[in-house]
């Protein structure tokens, strides 16, 4: 596991904690508790989004100077194969702890008889922060399946 991969995920793991440790203080009413997991889902849906573009940067500059260097093939697939997991991960991640915030605050003000618009308002910011995350996972997936083809195309290729 390299620097980047435990930093990615150290964040991930803070923002959790976060929620849970201010959650208390910051929501007293289940208005408060609603609008804390809708800022907390978009947080996290937009760290997840820099977080796999940085993955997905980091595999298609790792195709391009492989390329450049001319490795075989079947190294520029597994590259393109190891960033893809990356990216994966990362994303999955990313939607484990969206869909936690959501799932947990939905069933607590369900509970607490709040008010059904409330409850969709979370439920609206889960399903719209998972779109987020499956989008920016599928677009990473695409520009390493792109760079790979590219990369396979390239004349001076040594074949395995």
């Amino acid at each position: 596991m390299n620097a980047a991969t435990l930093s990615i995920r150290s964040v991930l793991a803070a923002l959790v904690l976060s929620l849970f440790l201010t959650a208390p203080a910051m929501a007293k009413d289940a208005d408060g508790l609603a609008q804390f997991a809708v800022a907390k889902i978009m947080q996290v849906t937009q760290r997840s989004g820099v977080i796999v573009q940085g993955q997905t940067n980091l595999g298609v500059a790792r195709l391009e100077k492989a390329d450049e260097k001319g490795a075989p093939d079947a190294l520029l697939v597994r590259f393109a194969a190891n960033s893809n997991h990356k990216v994966t991960m990362m994303s999955s991640k990313s939607a484990r702890i969206v869909n936690a915030i959501g799932t947990k605050v939905v069933m607590k003000l369900r509970r607490e008889g709040a008010d059904p618009a409330l409850i969709a308002m979370v439920e609206e910011a889960r399903q719209q922060g998972l779109q987020a995350i499956q989008s920016n996972a599928q677009t990473g997936h695409d520009l390493i399946a792109d760079a790979l083809a590219a990369a396979l195309a390239s004349e001076g290729t040594p074949e395995v």
